[in-house]
């Protein structure tokens, strides 16, 4: 699979302290159209900014995938799957909440034994429309989240399971509450793992190749909460924007103010010897 590197993505981050035992990290995105992530200004997800990304509804695959590390996220350390409270992410697409969205990937790191695949131990995938909500409106934004009341975000192990989600798939809790057994619903065949002690590799929000043709959902406002091992909360947000802010014409007028005066200062210079 294709690992996008975010090293191209201009990125602002602001620490700021939250209480004695959370801390936050948030990161802000711009898109690059060259790099396969697609702005759009005016259309946010509520409280995060004025701008979202698009899902790429052309090429050959027209998919769409986006990953983040944990130190990217600017978590004080690495990340185990027991550790992680929650993950929300906004999604606004045409259709109904039963058609294909945004999805949340989480990729655990590989140890060399039972790993999925060369470049990762575990894989699992939560797609929307498997929290079975009744009534999302077309072009609307709404959050997903693992920690939903009623409609959590239901997570499936496609490596290993051999299928590719349902809607009584287990959700966060249930997969860190202790080894589960997976039972693919056309062979019966029965597979039990436990990611408790896995270390994240990478959080993603992606698009299905199969299905990604003609998709342009926007995704906005990512948010990861975990426990450190120091038992404090911290949380990671990254928000998704068009264009980076142009600057101001005052600021652009003190910048050609400077650059004069630094031009001046050389040509004196040059006078004087």
């Amino acid at each position: 699979m294709r690992r996008k590197a975010l090293s191209w993505c201009a990125a602002v981050a602001a620490v700021v302290g939250l209480a004695q035992t959370a801390s936050a990290s948030s990161i802000t995105l711009y898109a690059n159209p060259a790099a396969g992530s697609i702005g759009v200004e005016g259309n946010a997800a509520p409280g995060f900014g004025s701008g979202s990304w698009q899902g790429n509804p052309v090429g050959s695959p027209a998919k769409s995938e986006f990953y983040f590390s944990p130190a990217f996220l600017g978590f004080s350390g690495p990340v185990l799957f027991s550790d992680i409270n929650s993950i929300s992410y906004w999604t606004n697409k045409p259709g109904t909440a039963g058609d294909p969205d945004w999805a949340l990937y989480i990729y655990t790191k590989p140890t060399g034994t039972d790993d999925s695949a060369g470049w990762y131990k575990s894989r699992l995938t939560a797609e929307p429309y498997f929290t079975n909500t009744a009534s999302v409106p077309a072009n609307t934004w709404h959050e997903w989240s693992t920690s939903d009341p009623t409609n959590p975000l239901r997570f499936y192990d496609a490596p290993r399971a051999g299928y590719f989600g349902t809607y009584t798939d287990p959700t966060l809790a249930t997969l860190q509450g202790g080894s589960y057994t997976w039972t693919n619903p056309i062979t019966l065949a029965q597979t039990t793992h436990d990611y408790r002690n896995e270390e994240i590799l990478f959080f993603s929000l992606q698009t299905g190749s199969g299905w990604a043709n003609g998709f342009n959902g926007l995704v906005d406002g990512l948010s990861i909460t975990v426990t450190n091992a120091n038992a404090a909360r911290e949380i990671g947000t990254v928000n998704l924007e068009a264009a980076a802010p142009v600057p101001e014409p005052a600021s652009l007028v003190l910048l050609g103010t400077g650059l004069i005066g630094a031009g001046a200062r050389r040509w004196r210079k040059r006078n004087d010897a």
